[in-house]
């Protein structure tokens, strides 16, 4: 049986991102379940060209973005005329045209189309043209039952073309690094995490301006920010003019903010929308109460007054009150932190997701 299967992803440019993980777990822990995998990028990236992946990941087209994506059609055909793969899995939409081109012009294979986020950040005119490429995707995987429903209703996909593969992460426990001692902070702080990337989308100024409310109430409160965008010097003008220098710190985009994650006390993540967010998985792996906005699939993550809060999008007062009441209740963190871990154990763990992926693709491929 051929069991090869195509991961074909819009651009690679890091591993700290969420999809950039999850294809990451995908390439170690597929192979282990009867399955070959190769990674194409539509478009090359200096991370690509270093070497910074630790897999091979092929580059499909090069020079004007205006033809990326016909190179990449040209490039997976003469691929898959050689060694056809099974299955191809697309992520983002250059990637989707790039599958479903190839698969019609090399011999029809079944695609399956992730689906990462809510819809509602695609332009009209990119919609029109992913409907026509949905005719031709076998299956659309995506990470959370409401990023499903939006689908569905979005794309006029039915139900039986949808299924659910919520990120996994590996949940074992992650010891503490040392960034409470190289930054001079005690152990009396209560110390809150924010992952996310600084885009408007993320709504960081919000939970800024939430935690300075907080922070008014509890000085013992500091915040860490972990990610990076085009919105960080704003968010560090905010912070000055909050009076929160010192409280507050920038810690920029990594892929290995688990040893920080396991020195906090809260995770926090105020985001106007979100497929399923694999920085709310990190904060419950890592034992974290959490406070979120309401949006996307944090609520199949997280059970409100059980594993964190939830808060409706756009109250920044009753954010900042749900996290001045675990600021200040060392035993309410402590019992919806080891209730959140639990649940990311059972739910949420890279071996459950890996699993259910190969259940996926055996569906599709026999």
């Amino acid at each position: 049986m051929n069991s090869r299967i195509a991961l074909v992803i819009g651009s690679l440019e890091s591993l700290a991102g969420g999809t950039e993980q999850h294809v990451l777990a995908l390439a170690e822990g597929l192979p282990g379940r009867g399955f070959d995998v190769d990674i194409s990028c539509v478009a090359g990236t200096t991370f690509v060209a270093s070497g910074g992946a630790p897999f091979p990941v092929r580059v499909l087209a090069s020079g004007r973005r205006g033809r990326w994506r016909l190179e990449s059609v040209r490039s997976l055909v003469a691929d898959w005329r050689r060694e056809r793969p099974a299955a191809c899995v697309a992520y983002f939409d250059d990637a989707q045209f790039a599958c479903v081109g190839a698969s019609i012009l090399s011999g029809a294979l079944p695609v399956l189309a992730a689906r990462r986020n809510l819809g509602v950040l695609r332009a009209r005119h990119s919609l029109v043209e992913v409907k026509l490429l949905d005719r031709f995707v076998s299956r659309f995987v995506c990470n959370a039952d409401a990023v499903r429903r939006d689908v569905e209703a979005r794309e006029g996909i039915p139900s039986k073309r949808t299924v659910v593969l919520y990120n996994g992460i590996d949940t074992r426990t992650v010891p503490p690094g040392d960034w409470r001692a190289a930054h001079g902070i005690g152990p009396d702080a209560v110390l809150v995490a924010c992952v996310a990337g600084h885009r408007p989308v993320k709504g960081v100024d919000g939970f800024l301006r939430a935690f300075a409310r907080a922070a008014a109430d509890y000085p013992q409160a500091v915040c860490v920010l972990a990610g990076d965008g085009p919105q960080r010097g704003d968010l560090e003008a905010q912070v000055r003019d909050s009076g929160l220098t010192g409280r507050v710190f920038f810690e920029g985009r990594s892929a290995g903010v688990r040893p920080l994650l396991a020195e906090c006390q809260v995770g926090a993540l105020s985001s106007h929308s979100e497929g399923f967010s694999t920085a709310v998985v990190e904060y419950m792996a890592a034992e974290l109460p959490t406070v979120l906005t309401d949006v996307g699939g944090n609520s199949e993550a997280v059970r409100e007054g059980v594993d964190g809060f939830l808060v409706p999008d756009g109250n920044e007062a009753m954010f900042a009150e749900r996290l001045t009441r675990l600021l200040r209740d060392p035993a309410l963190r402590r019992s919806m932190g080891e209730s959140a871990r639990e649940r990311a154990r059972i739910r949420f763990d890279r071996e459950v997701m890996l699993d259910r992926m190969a259940e996926i693709l055996r569906e599709v491929t026999h």
